[in-house]
């Protein structure tokens, strides 16, 4: 087995996140729900001298419970489909807690 090399980056970035997602409902009254989606997310800063790719796909799963017709809150498993960085096999992961409103 060859070496293995892990470093922890410091970086701090700002994306637009745009996202499109179906929602399955779980229970007859539809306040739980299980999702897929995905979509690209746009740099708008970043910190550090290495700038990393303007856009980011992602792809994710979403938990979720409705609060009402026009509120809900979920939590989200995203993962970065490209790279941070060209060339570099650093993939952005996230888990945010979102809270919905719909008009």
């Amino acid at each position: 087995m060859g070496d293995y090399n892990v470093t922890a980056l410091d970086r701090k970035y700002t994306y637009l996140d745009t996202h499109l997602s179906y929602n399955l409902y779980l229970s007859k009254n539809h306040n739980a729900f299980v999702g897929l989606g995905g979509g690209p997310s746009f740099l708008l800063s970043y910190t550090k001298n290495n700038e990393p790719e303007a856009v980011n796909w992602n792809a994710f799963l979403n938990l979720g419970v409705a609060l009402s017709d026009n509120i809900s809150i979920l939590t989200k498993l995203q993962l970065g489909v490209n790279e941070v960085y060209k060339d570099s096999y650093v993939h952005h992961i996230m888990v945010p807690v979102v809270v919905c409103v719909g008009f």
